[in-house]
């Protein structure tokens, strides 16, 4: 993916296009969520992984991909289906502009 192409809007609120990954902690759920988000998100996310961040964004290169998963496979309250179920849902979304 190449920066400018246009990103699906948030899953969270909407309008503007995603800037990140982001966990939502969820006291129901000990695995919480994965959304797609941006700015708008700052303070109700629990950890996010940047899309783009000179290089180092999840989406900059394979590399990158392969550095963030490793690492993201650390935490043990990652949940590696709900994560890439999350992208699915970002792949589908990419293209049709702001939710």
């Amino acid at each position: 993916m190449n920066p400018s192409i246009a990103l699906p809007g948030y899953e969270i609120c909407g309008r503007e296009p995603a800037t990140s990954f982001s966990w939502f902690a969820d006291r129901t759920r000990p695995s919480g969520t994965w959304k797609f988000a941006g700015t708008c998100t700052a303070d109700s996310e629990t950890y996010y992984l940047k899309l783009y961040n000179n290089g180092h964004g999840f989406l900059d290169s394979s590399a990158a991909r392969e550095d963030w998963l490793r690492h993201l496979q650390e935490k043990r309250w990652f949940d590696r289906a709900d994560f890439f179920a999350m992208l699915a849902r970002f792949e589908a979304a990419e293209g049709r502009g702001p939710r």
